[in-house]
């Protein structure tokens, strides 16, 4: 990897310093790394990471010259983060864990090295052991926080994409009194309970009050994966014959598995009506026990099932095909909410001739 050499021996300090913020233990061992990296790439036929590791030094090297070629600054805070003038860097090169292996970083696409060639690196470096350490942390810390705003920003979108477009406006003070009967549909989520088994006669607003609820946890931060369960049979499925190999179709079920298993609220809207199909009924079956069994161990994880039964007598009928382990794992610590009375879906007499 061709460079070219500093132009002053402030240039060569900058590079330096880069190199050891990068935790390497000189300009030169940097340089090595990203160039047995690129190396180790090309002979992998991968060269894209190639092509990144070329462009770490590459950016690093401009950064330095700018460096260089700014004044130095004429004072340092007494503490992190106060604002006497002095430019204190606001990004930073990644820190590596093991020696060996070089930074994992797109850097055509991470702006972080940008703002980075921005910044005072003279500041920092004139700072005590103990600002520094601060320094850092507050960085660590902003990072940890922004990771965590973009995921829950992810989960409520993932969420929100999910659910019917019936069920958006779903929340307790538009619920019937036939919904909320004796008010454990509203309270349920603040009352602690662990599971909710919603059920009655098709066609009474059963979905609705369970969004309702799902609604109002997406509304207070919680991570809720709701999901109508024919679909989820499908989602879960074993690839077709044609698609068996694809590894993003398996990552993509393993992770959904993941959700489902450590959500802390989910809702299977619709439970039955696919086992007696015969769908892939013994497999399905076979996961959903897997999902409840996590759930239930989990003291964090509450589930909502939704499920149609026509009087409360043969209520629970319908959920002992699936079996004593899914039908006990239901039954832990559940409210049962029994919806009857008007039936919203009123049939048009229907005259085709």
């Amino acid at each position: 990897m061709a460079i070219k050499p500093p132009s002053s021996a402030r240039e060569a300090a900058e590079r330096t310093a880069i190199a050891a913020q990068m935790n390497y233990a000189s300009w030169d061992a940097f340089v090595e790394a990203m160039t047995r990296a690129a190396t180790e790439a090309e002979s992998g036929d991968d060269a894209d990471s190639a092509e990144h590791y070329r462009a770490l030094v590459d950016m690093a090297v401009t950064q330095a010259l700018r460096k260089a070629e700014q004044p130095l600054v004429k004072s340092v805070p007494e503490q992190p983060g106060e604002d006497d003038g002095v430019v204190i860097p606001a990004a930073r090169l990644p820190r590596r864990t093991n020696p060996d292996t070089p930074p994992q970083l797109d850097y055509r696409k991470d702006e972080r090295l940008k703002r980075l060639v921005r910044d005072s690196r003279a500041a920092y470096d004139q700072m005590t052991p103990e600002q520094q350490a601060a320094y850092w942390a507050r960085l660590d810390a902003e990072d940890a926080a922004e990771k965590a705003t973009a995921h829950a920003a992810y989960l409520r979108r993932r969420y929100e994409e999910a659910r019917p477009e019936a069920f958006a406006d779903a929340a307790y003070g538009v619920l019937r009194d036939q919904q909320d009967p004796d008010a454990k549909t509203s309270m349920w989520l603040s009352s602690g309970h662990k599971n909710a088994l919603i059920m009655g006669p098709s066609g009474h607003g059963k979905s609705y009050a369970a969004y309702a609820i799902t609604n109002d946890a997406i509304e207070h931060g919680v991570w809720v994966e709701a999901w109508y369960v024919p679909d989820l049979v499908q989602a879960l499925g074993a690839p077709d014959a044609h698609a068996r190999y694809d590894e993003t179709r398996s990552a993509r079920r393993e992770k959904l598995e993941g959700y489902l298993q450590d959500c802390p609220l989910l809702l299977l809207d619709d439970l039955g009506p696919e086992i007696s199909s015969g769908f892939r009924a013994s497999e399905w079956v076979a996961q959903l026990t897997t999902i409840l069994n996590h759930r239930d161990t989990n003291p964090r994880a509450r589930t909502i099932v939704v499920s149609n039964a026509e009087t409360k007598q043969d209520a629970t009928v319908g959920l002992e095909r699936y079996g004593a382990r899914v039908l006990t794992r239901i039954q832990n610590d559940c409210v049962g909410i029994w919806i009857e009375g008007e039936c919203f879906r009123q049939q048009a007499t229907w005259d085709p001739f």
